[in-house]
């Protein structure tokens, strides 16, 4: 899996379509707006 230190590169993959949702699984349960937050962004990359 592809970490992504910026929480804006991570937003990109969250709106890169299903190929890159994919990747975090449980990421899909979280807004984008959460997603961007990094604090809860590594909470849901965490929890693959």
């Amino acid at each position: 899996m592809q970490e992504y230190k910026d929480p804006q590169k991570a937003l990109q993959a969250y709106n890169g379509g299903p190929k890159a949702v994919g990747k975090y699984p449980e990421s899909i349960r979280y807004s984008k707006e959460v997603l961007a937050s990094a604090g809860m962004y590594e909470l849901a990359k965490g929890e693959e």
